[in-house]
């Protein structure tokens, strides 16, 4: 079957020619996604992208059943234009919302996360700093979920440029299949 794909089951008995009962179903299923090798590029061109899931939890990692969350879809730091970035709106003390991407094969080690981040005034493109409760977190687990650990941390002492910061992460110690 074709990972990532949905499908729909239907079962019969067949106890001898001619003598088969009727078709019970369909029984809908979604075969789990690959897990990826880089070099791997996710443009945001729809969302939630095939693969990526959304969930709440904790400030520690996303915990839970995936389901929803406060991160939506827009272009890249409010700029105008294609729809090309996830967002996240950090103006509550409540939320600890995730976007999980999907998995992958690091085995091969030497890899770097590349990532584009930026901060801006809510729904404009204006300068606009991070509040004292506010963090944004990129995690990685190897354990499929029950320890997170952190590559970076975005707050009041970190915040991106409201036009957006490049960032590179030197991976290559993270060599899990997983």
């Amino acid at each position: 079957l074709t990972a990532s794909t949905n499908y729909d089951v239907y079962v019969r008995e067949i106890c001898a020619i001619g003598d088969t009962t009727s078709w019970v179903g369909p029984t809908a299923f979604t075969t789990p996604c690959n897990v990826y090798t880089p070099d791997y590029l996710e443009a945001f061109a729809t969302f939630t992208p095939v693969c990526w899931e959304q969930n709440t939890g904790p400030i520690t990692g996303p915990t839970g059943t995936p389901g929803s969350s406060s991160w939506n879809h827009t272009d890249f730091a409010n700029g105008g234009g294609a729809d090309n970035a996830a967002k996240i709106n950090l103006y509550t003390t409540s939320p600890a919302d995730w976007l999980l991407s999907p998995s992958f094969d690091l085995s091969a080690g030497g890899y770097q996360l590349r990532y584009s981040v930026a901060v801006t005034t809510y729904n404009g493109t204006g300068t606009s700093a991070m509040g004292s409760d506010d963090q944004v977190q990129v995690l990685y687990t190897t354990d499929g979920g029950t320890t997170w650990l952190n590559l970076a941390t975005y707050n009041t002492g970190n915040t991106p440029s409201n036009t957006g910061d490049l960032v590179a992460i030197d991976i290559s110690a993270i060599v899990g299949t997983n």
